[in-house]
Order: structure tokens, then sequence, then C-alpha cells
């Protein structure tokens, strides 16, 4: 039945069944396509060309992007990357579903700023500590790798 996703028989509420991966930030897929890779890409290029359509995107040679319009994007929209890869089993589809790379570098941005506070903090609390002076700014240190952790 394909890549479709399947509910299996017996699984109710309040049964427990681990994960077979651990949900990722930015995940990815492989799909085979034979030699037709270059096809997918025409008719992607067709429906991104489409007047009425609510994404819209690139397709260059072995890459292509998809995004959402301008009307239904929100701050946490995801966008997708495609590549066409050639493999000794053929043309392999590759696609990475990311936020927005502004969205992306705010994250880098946050967890930058918080390894500096926590570094800051660990670093003036040091220098406190053969002065006898107060280093509670030590907790700095713990806090802001609980936060990035967090995030």
């Amino acid at each position: 039945m394909g890549r479709a996703f399947r509910v299996e028989e017996g699984l109710f509420f309040g049964q427990h069944r681990p994960m077979a991966r651990p949900p990722q930030m930015r995940p990815r897929f492989e799909i085979p396509v034979g030699n037709r890779g270059q096809l997918v890409f025409d008719r992607l290029r067709e429906q991104l060309e489409a007047t009425n359509n609510e994404f819209y995107g690139n397709v260059r040679s072995n890459f292509a992007f998809v995004r959402f319009s301008e009307e239904q994007r929100t701050l946490l929209s995801p966008h997708l990357e495609l590549e066409l890869r050639e493999t000794d089993a053929g043309t392999m589809l590759l696609g990475r579903f990311s936020p927005r790379p502004n969205v992306w570098t705010g994250f880098m941005a946050l967890f930058f700023v918080l390894g500096l506070v926590g570094l800051g903090g660990l670093i003036y609390g040091m220098a406190q500590l053969p002065l006898d002076g107060p280093i509670w700014t030590m907790w700095f240190a713990p806090i802001s790798a609980a936060l990035i952790a967090f995030i």
C-alpha cells in the first residue's frame, strides 16, 4: 500500500506502544523514483505555477523548495526542500521539512544568547569566589543549560 500510515488493530487509547524513532526537528524522507525524477519535478513545477494554488516555490535542476502562500503562512509554517540524487539503486527523491530560515536563525540566536548568559554568569561567579563576593550568578549556568534543553 505504499508509504501511507495505518493504524494497527488492537491499538487503543491507554495502551502504550514505543515509538520506532524519536520525533525530529527537521524530519527527512527518501523516496525511490527510478528514472522518473525529472518527470516528478516537471509535474511539481506545473502545480506550483497554477494560479490558484495554496503553495508556491522554485524548481531548479535537481533542487526544489515548496512553501505556503503568503495568505496561509504563519510564523511556524514549515517549508519543504526537495533534491533529486543519483544513487546506485537509481534516482532518489530526498526531502526535508524544516521551519523557515528566519525562524531557524532565531532559534540558533536564542541558543547562543542563553549559552553566553550561562557562561558569563559562571565566569563572573568564579571570579567572585576567591574574593568572597556573591556567587549567585553561577546559577545562570545550570538555568541556561536547562532552558536550552527545554527549547
